[in-house]
Order: structure tokens, then C-alpha cells, then sequence
């Protein structure tokens, strides 16, 4: 996982194997949803805004 700061928030890149990719995103997206929402409910708990991607090795 990498973070990177822009002048509107934070960026965490989840860099996984493509033949994980799947198994991370779940069925129709809704792990990657809920890591999303658990990650901006914390953000915001601190007055930030964060954007989860999630990437295949491949393109890291």
C-alpha cells in the first residue's frame, strides 16, 4: 500500500496480484465498497479526504 497527498487529500494505492484481484474487489465490488467506506469513515472522523484504488501489481 502506498499513500500519496494532493491538494485534495490523500490517495491509498492497494497494490494486489492480478489473480487476487477478484477476491479483493468481491462480488459485484462490495469488499472494495466497504473497505472504502471504513477508510472515509475514518478519514473523515479527522477532518480529511482520503481515495481508496485498488491496482494490479502489473500497473504498479
Amino acid at each position: 500500500m502506498t499513500e500519496e497527498d494532493d491538494k485534495q487529500g490523500s490517495v491509498l494505492r492497494l497494490c494486489v496480484a492480478a489473480d487476487d484481484m477478484g477476491k479483493v474487489i468481491g462480488k459485484q465490488g462490495r469488499i472494495a465498497k466497504a473497505l472504502r467506506t471504513v477508510v472515509k469513515a475514518a478519514a473523515t472522523k479527522e477532518n480529511k479526504k482520503v481515495v481508496v484504488e485498488i491496482v494490479s501489481e502489473d500497473e504498479e
